[in-house]
């Protein structure tokens, strides 16, 4: 309208927008985590199960782990590095408990390779892994999982395990820390109840 003069401006450019839903929270009961990793390490690809692992351990999205570079990996004082994140900063993560046995292992093989993980195909490095992830999931009857909530995953864990969400979205590498990990803090309540009680002694007393 406006190239012939009706209007000078367009009008839906003054309608407010509807707020987005907040994004789908997915994350593993702990038999379902049992159930995945069995299935993971009975899967024909032998590096899935490792790959898995280090999420839960890491909370390392996806491309972030398909792409650690050996010279990425410090054994001698158990961190990793990743120069670059998603969020244009870098990230140093300690390595902890089965995660530096993995690592270790997978150090030593494919010696040649620049990356931890080996494979490649016509889908990218993830193409070596989606069909036998998704065949895991399948197999291990965990519903409406994606790789992804593999991070939701090990947030929650932590939050459920006490930790403060501004330590929780630093591990996460999250913009801001302070405020984007609110999205897990539903996850578990059983933090608060210490803190209401506290309240219902001094209202009741």
């Amino acid at each position: 309208m406006k190239e012939y003069g009706w209007l000078d401006r367009n009008v839906a450019s003054t309608v407010s927008r509807p707020s987005l839903p907040p994004g789908r929270t997915r994350f593993l009961t702990d038999e379902e985590r049992s159930r995945l990793l069995l299935e993971c390490q009975r899967s024909k690809n032998p590096n899935l199960y490792n790959l898995v692992a280090l999420a839960l351990y890491t909370g390392l999205r996806r491309g972030a782990l398909l792409h650690l570079r050996r010279e990425d990996i410090d054994l001698k004082n158990r961190t990793l590095c990743i120069p670059k994140t998603k969020n244009k900063t870098m990230l140093v993560l300690p390595i902890v408990g089965e995660a530096y046995e993995i690592i270790k292992a997978l150090l030593s093989q494919n010696g040649n390779d620049l990356y931890i993980f080996p494979g490649q195909n016509t889908r990218g490095r993830w193409g070596s892994y989606s069909s036998a992830f998704e065949q895991a999931v399948k197999r291990a009857k965990v519903s409406k999982f994606s790789f992804h909530c593999l991070r939701h995953s090990t947030a929650s864990y932590m939050i459920q395990a006490g930790i403060p969400l501004y330590v929780v979205g630093t591990v996460l590498n999250h913009k801001n820390p302070a405020t984007i990990t609110y999205r897990y803090a539903h996850l578990d309540t059983s933090n608060l109840k210490g803190a209401l009680e506290i309240l219902a002694q001094r209202l009741e007393g």
